[in-house]
C-alpha cells in the first residue's frame, strides 16, 4: 500500500469518533465539477454504496485520491461521509493512479476487461 494511504491511515483509531467503516479505494467517490467547482458524485460500483440503506447512518470514512495533481484538498463531509482526500503529485499520478492502480488491479479485479500490467517498478 502506497505510504500516502498508510500516512492518512495513522491514527484514525485515536481519534475523536473515530470512523466505525473506512473505504479505501483509489479516488473519493467524488469529481469536481468543471463549470462551479462543487462536489458531484461520481459514477461506479463502489460509489453507488453510499446511496445504499446499509450505509446510510453509519460513522464512514472514505479515502482517496480527490483527481486533483499537486493540490492538497483538507478533509470534509458530504452526506454524513468524511471524505479523507489523498494529494498525488505528477509522478505518484502517474507511476501509482494510472499505472498500478488502472494498469494492473483495475483489469485484474473487473474479469480481465483488459490485460493487467505487471511492473516490477
Amino acid at each position: 500500500m502506497p505510504s500516502f494511504f498508510i500516512d492518512t491511515l495513522k491514527g484514525m483509531g485515536e481519534r475523536e469518533n473515530s470512523p466505525s467503516l473506512v473505504v479505501l479505494a483509489n479516488r473519493l467517490p467524488l469529481f469536481r465539477d468543471s463549470d462551479d467547482g462543487e462536489w458531484a458524485i461520481s459514477p461506479g460500483g463502489l460509489v453507488s454504496a453510499l446511496s445504499t440503506k446499509v450505509l446510510r447512518g453509519k460513522n464512514l470514512t472514505w479515502i482517496g485520491w480527490d483527481g486533483a495533481i499537486d493540490v492538497s484538498t483538507d478533509p470534509f463531509e458530504i452526506d454524513g461521509v468524511k471524505m479523507e482526500p489523498i494529494s498525488l503529485d505528477e509522478d505518484e499520478t502517474r507511476e501509482y493512479y494510472d499505472g498500478f492502480a488502472n494498469g494492473c488491479l483495475w483489469p485484474l479485479f473487473h474479469d480481465s476487461i483488459g490485460n493487467p500490467e505487471f511492473r516490477r517498478d
